[in-house]
């Protein structure tokens, strides 16, 4: 079965736009070979900024006395992202010092992703949605979480936080709790990879508005799970990164913002360059690369914002578009 065809959502065929399109194997190859020859270079990519810290001259990554205190030692490490952590520990013991593997992983991923965004566009009944994840796999917004082996963060939180917002759509039509579960459990994943997914909620609440004109109580109730899993992961990893910067307060080689400054960074994407900006002297080009990143995310919703505009609602596409590409790139917006 296609990508662009599901029970939820107009079929392709019954789109006037989509009659003579391209196979779906053909938008599929497109996508994953754009994203391979953009991101090629990066194959031979060495470690770079912090990678040594986090990675190669990390003590944690040794043995699995870290795995554990990944889990269940929150600031034992600068942030409580143990499913990350864990992943990066995998590919320490599979892969050594050699990056390519490192990269390889990452690039699938994002690859990954890109087809998911096609997906979660195609489910908002958007005409050519491919383009969307085209656009998604090519942006140079990416290329920061694509090519940089430290922030794998990036393209594994993003992965979880697409399958929840997708299996959401399926059981707000279906009202399947099979699909509830999936997607408290795929944003669990995620909160456990990068906690900037957390405003995903929010965007669910947008979806119910555009869809039904209102939110009803059964929407707010619904998500209430989602929220608390996302106050107490949030609590957990900023809690921890708190405590670390006590504990080792010359090991972290970039400056750590302070609670309320974490809380903006993860909530406004938009502005969290300028506000990390303002909050810190570091000037080297790790802040600059984060502030451009963060002026891209923004940059990249206001693209899907635009694209969100054809097809039927016209005037309600662009704000969900927006929403969902906007908690998309909480990720860029800070470690």
């Amino acid at each position: 079965m296609g990508m662009d065809s599901n029970k939820n959502s107009p079929r392709t065929a019954d789109r006037p736009d989509e009659i003579g399109a391209l196979p779906f194997w053909l938008r599929a190859g497109i996508i994953i070979l754009a994203a391979l020859w953009i991101y090629s270079p990066a194959m031979r990519g060495d470690w770079l900024w912090d990678d040594d810290w986090y990675i190669t001259n990390q003590p944690l990554m040794r043995d699995l006395s870290g795995l554990f205190k990944f889990w269940f030692e929150p600031g034992s490490w600068v942030e409580y992202y143990p499913l990350e952590e864990t992943v990066l520990w995998i590919e320490w013991h599979l892969f050594g010092t050699d990056t390519l593997g490192y990269h390889l992983v990452t690039l699938a991923l994002h690859i990954g992703n890109a087809l998911l965004v096609w997906r979660l566009l195609d489910k908002f009944g958007l005409r050519k949605a491919w383009i969307g994840g085209l656009i998604f796999a090519v942006h140079p917004a990416m290329v920061e979480s694509a090519a940089w082996i430290a922030e794998t963060k990036n393209t594994l939180s993003t992965f979880p936080c697409l399958l929840a917002a997708c299996v959401w759509i399926d059981y707000d039509n279906r009202r399947q709790p099979r699909d509830y579960a999936f997607a408290i459990l795929y944003f669990t994943a995620a909160l456990l990879c990068k906690i900037a997914v957390a405003p995903l909620p929010l965007a669910l609440l947008l979806y119910a508005w555009w869809k039904r004109r209102h939110i009803g109580r059964s929407d707010l109730a619904a998500l209430v799970p989602f929220v608390i899993i996302a106050v107490v992961v949030c609590g957990i990893s900023l809690a921890g990164s708190q405590m670390y910067t006590k504990i080792e307060p010359k090991t972290w080689p970039l400056p750590v913002l302070t609670f309320p400054a974490r809380l903006l960074a993860f909530t406004s994407p938009t502005f969290s360059g300028l506000w990390t900006s303002c909050r810190t002297t570091h000037s080297g080009p790790s802040a600059r690369a984060r502030s451009w990143s963060t002026f891209h995310g923004s940059f990249f919703s206001l693209c899907f914002s635009c694209f969100g505009c054809s097809g039927k609602a016209g005037a309600a596409r662009p704000c969900l578009a927006s929403a969902f590409s906007w908690s998309s790139s909480c990720r860029f917006s800070a470690s």
